[in-house]
């Protein structure tokens, strides 16, 4: 089932539109969707990071690797007060940290019916472990998800830590397409 799912991966990534490699994707914003889904007072709260870029190397089929660069500061949540909270010092601090970083470091595992990816996340400057489920369609579209709390990346300081009314739980859903 993996290397089916590695196979359909290199399918894909040997689209014209793809890396000049068929064992190399690279992919930014204008191939893919990175969406993310907090709560306050309860209520869900959606937005988007419009600035990403990262590469899936499968030079190693039985290791594939993932590497992902998010812009903090281009998170959207479609309020623009909201945006300008979520980009300063107690939460993201975009200014100080601009770039957060998914790198995968260990073969993924099937955890039916997607892979799980383990690696590192870096937000804030704080490194933690987090795993990421991959699914890859029969079309070529790879999606993924991850479930993270925010406060261990120092995510929401400050006034903002108060957990009854900003959810600690934060999801993580991302979308590959050519």
């Amino acid at each position: 089932m993996i290397m089916l799912a590695i196979l359909t991966l290199v399918a894909y990534a040997a689209t014209p539109a793809a890396a000049p490699s068929a064992a190399f994707l690279s992919f930014d914003e204008s191939h893919g969707k990175l969406d993310f889904i907090g709560s306050y007072d309860e209520e869900p709260i959606e937005g988007r990071f419009e600035k990403f870029s990262g590469a899936i190397n499968l030079t190693d089929s039985s290791k594939p690797t993932f590497d992902v660069q998010v812009q903090v500061g281009s998170l959207n949540t479609d309020y623009a007060d909201r945006d300008m909270v979520l980009k300063d010092a107690d939460w993201f601090d975009a200014e100080k940290y601009p770039t957060a970083r998914f790198v995968s470091n260990g073969a993924c595992s099937l955890a039916a019916p997607a892979l799980l990816c383990p690696g590192t996340l870096t937000v804030r400057g704080v490194s933690k472990p987090i795993s990421l489920r991959v699914a890859i369609s029969r079309t070529g579209t790879i999606e993924g998800s991850a479930e993270l709390d925010r406060t261990i990346f120092g995510v929401g300081q400050g006034e903002w830590d108060e957990s009854a009314v900003i959810g600690n739980s934060v999801q993580i859903r991302f979308r590959l397409f050519e």
